[in-house]
């Protein structure tokens, strides 16, 4: 059985084309034995009226409510009260091919994980297949793949394994809560399906990238954990390098939005500049970002307001 939870925060406007696009998919795949658990998480529009709609004409849809907690509470509510043996988390302004849910179909079924390609402007087209991979080889594709990355919605999880484990989204992390679910999961298996096809359709961003910078600041916890886990101890090289890509990054949005807290981070940044210098090569775009926020964090700031508002 196939569990599909979708967390749903003020998304009257989508929640409709989400939800028809993954029936569309089971049937098309001819999946009956599935569920689809709708978490409102304290909209404050008519979504709870859509969701009931949705439900009222199809009684494999199961709508439960939660106050406002955020995107990961909500997950850990839907695995919480899920039955099926596999998990699949959907966003609510996305939508799936038609061929989604055909990643539980063949041979490679008994694998830990399946993943998917996803359909986008930015991530690289598919041509189609199939390949197997291993633990060690997926950690690197969280890191540097685009079509494997962090997100979960790519992806179809075994629940066995999350129950197993007491594997669950930290909700007190706002920014990357599934690269860390990600990378906590990867320990617990031993063959991942990895499905060469872009079948996830991410809703391209109409607005500025800008904002919520007191968000993308718990991005740098996940990093700290992670760091900070024996578990991942083999990994502590890589991941200090993309803690320092990712602080570079949010440092020039927290100089661009005049968030709190920003020279906190800076002083950090300025404390480890040795190993920063040590692992870019000068040329790079984040070098240079580094070395002008050293000198010139606001005009960095600047910058990026600028571009982000063409």
């Amino acid at each position: 059985m196939l569990s599909i939870i979708i967390p749903c925060y003020n998304c009257e406007s989508t929640i409709e084309d989400c939800y028809l696009s993954i029936l569309s998919s089971l049937q098309h795949n001819i999946i009956k034995e599935y569920e689809i658990i709708l978490v409102n998480d304290g909209s404050s529009d008519k979504t709870l009226n859509k969701l009931d709609k949705i439900a009222n004409t199809n009684k494999k849809v199961n709508v439960i409510s939660q106050v406002n907690k955020g995107v990961s509470a909500a997950r850990n509510l839907g695995i919480s009260v899920a039955k099926g043996n596999w998990l699949s988390f959907i966003d609510s302004d996305d939508t799936v091919n038609k061929e989604f849910y055909k990643m539980l179909h063949g041979k490679y079924i008994d694998s830990d994980l399946i993943v998917c390609g996803v359909n986008s402007s930015i991530h690289p087209r598919l041509t189609g297949g199939i390949e197997m991979i291993e633990r060690e080889q997926y950690i690197k594709g969280i890191l540097y793949n685009l079509n494997i990355f962090g997100y979960v919605c790519n992806k179809l999880y075994k629940r066995e394994i999350i129950q197993a484990n007491s594997i669950q989204f930290l909700e007190n992390i706002s920014f990357m809560e599934d690269k860390y679910f990600n990378l906590e999961y990867s320990l617990y298996t031993n063959n991942i399906k990895v499905v060469l096809e872009n079948l996830y359709n991410y809703l391209e961003p109409t607005t500025s990238v800008l904002g919520n910078s007191d968000k993308k600041q718990t991005g740098l916890l996940v990093w700290d954990k992670l760091l900070n886990d024996p578990r991942f101890e083999c990994y502590s090289d890589e991941f200090k390098k993309e803690k320092f890509k990712y602080m570079i990054w949010v440092l020039g949005q927290m100089y661009a939005e005049k968030a709190k807290g920003r020279e906190l981070i800076l002083e950090e940044l300025k404390g480890e500049r040795d190993y920063v210098n040590s692992i870019f090569a000068k040329v790079s775009s984040k070098y240079i970002q580094f070395k002008l926020l050293l000198l010139f964090p606001n005009l960095v700031g600047w910058t990026i307001r600028i571009k982000n508002r063409k």
